[in-house]
């Protein structure tokens, strides 16, 4: 039995759902070989009392990113307009003709004045259903970025203005940035997503007093820069927080006024036929593509920080045995093994991060002289 409720006239937004989802899935794809083939390319410096590590190079990020970025916000609030349309002409009981369709959309205003100005406008009221305190007035008017004190982190807003950049100027501002540096003793710096500073080629990333072995762990990151408010903010995580509040939040409130539903499960394989919508959403998947990638980027950066590990410890010859065994664990398993050791090292706690290096040394099966270790 489908747990929808999707009315009939509403089916096409799984549908458009699974489409979107699609999208983020081939920038996953073309994200993905970029950041495992580490992007960045460091060189050290020694200066007469320092060890650094600097910033030599940034490889050029993929044309498709900004791209199928902009493919996908653009389907996203489609999937919006497509739903507010569907109900204006439900709620008529007729079709729209060409002069009525070309006034409805999804505003995104900043004052209720704009909003009011917007639904009272002759020409959409003449079609009644906007009125105020009409049921689709209400409902539209709770998506509004003006409820939120800063209106420029407003979803709705957000997804306007990334649209409408792509759509009128060129398509996003994408580029691959430092996101953080953690060093072995718990220290670290970073770049957070949302500030404007980006590092340059050249810059110094980790600075340690000469002779001093330090373990460094470099993240890159591919960032997007926010049309209305120049910030740059992590580009898949901005994504999909976009699509995960018009999917859960939005389309359910524009349809039934109303979020407390089941969601609408995003991941569908549309190359494939259903013999009704009953079958299409039960064979849907919830897991987003955007949390499937996020967490197999996490898992392939934790992955080759543990090798790093081993091998510096253990001997480098030692690293074709120990990646053949994380080649055998997925994103989850390896998490599970740099949790321990990720809050060890902020602790400054050594020995239980060369306890932890001993357990997976033995679940590698690998073996070692006494002088092995290093």
């Amino acid at each position: 039995m489908s747990e929808s409720w999707l009315p009939q006239h509403q089916e096409h937004a799984l549908y458009t759902a699974a489409h979107i989802d699609a999208q983020i899935l081939r920038l996953g794809q073309v994200l993905h070989p970029y950041l495992a083939a580490d992007p960045l390319k460091l060189a050290q410096r020694l200066t007469p009392t320092t060890e650094e590590v600097v910033l030599a190079a940034i490889a050029p990020l993929p044309q498709a990113v900004p791209r199928l970025f902009a493919d996908a916000l653009n389907q996203t609030r489609n999937l919006m307009e497509h739903c507010l349309f569907a109900e204006v002409e439900s709620q008529l009981g007729r079709d729209l003709d060409r002069k009525e369709a070309a006034l409805i959309e999804v505003p995104a205003k900043l004052s209720v004045e704009a909003f009011d100005d917007w639904a009272s406008d002759k020409r959409r009221r003449s079609l009644g259903v906007f009125a105020r305190g009409s049921e689709l007035y209400e409902r539209v008017h709770r998506l509004q970025p003006f409820h939120r004190r800063d209106v420029d982190m407003h979803p709705l807003r957000r997804l306007a203005e990334h649209t409408n950049f792509a759509k009128h100027r060129e398509p996003s501002v994408t580029l691959t940035r430092v996101g953080r540096v953690d060093l072995e003793d718990g220290s670290h710096s970073a770049l957070r997503a949302g500030e404007q500073q980006v590092a340059e080629v050249g810059s110094v990333l980790a600075s340690v007093p000469r002779g001093t072995k330090m373990g460094v762990s470099i993240w890159p990151e591919v960032v997007v820069r926010r049309p209305h408010t120049g910030t740059v903010h992590t580009l898949m995580h901005e994504l999909g927080q976009l699509e995960e509040w018009v999917r859960e939040q939005a389309v359910p409130i524009l349809v039934r006024g109303r979020t407390d539903l089941p969601k609408i499960p995003p991941n569908l394989d549309l190359s494939r036929g259903y013999a009704s919508f009953s079958e299409a959403w039960n064979a849907a998947s919830r897991d987003a593509a955007h949390t499937r990638l996020t967490r197999r980027m996490a898992g392939e950066g934790v992955r080759r920080d543990l090798l790093e590990m081993m091998a510096d410890f253990y001997g480098d010859d030692k690293r074709p045995a120990f990646a053949g065994w994380l080649s055998t664990l997925d994103e989850s398993d390896v998490l599970a093994l740099f949790t321990p050791v990720s809050e060890a090292a902020l602790r400054g706690d050594h020995v239980t991060i060369e306890h932890h290096l001993q357990l997976w040394r033995e679940r590698a099966g690998v073996e070692i002289d006494d002088d092995s270790k290093r």
